[in-house]
């Protein structure tokens, strides 16, 4: 298991307090092909 985040949307934005951010740094030295793994949990309202 790799890193992972969870971070809350509403309104189309990120739900982060005050001094919070979400940062990615890439400490790998050449090029990479990367995927991405998105999961939506919730309802609409």
């Amino acid at each position: 298991m790799g890193p992972s985040l969870s971070v809350p949307v509403r309104d189309q934005r990120l739900v982060t307090g005050t001094w919070h951010r979400v940062v990615v740094i890439n400490h790998d030295n050449g090029p990479r092909k990367r995927t991405i793994a998105l999961t939506l949990t919730g309802m609409t309202v």
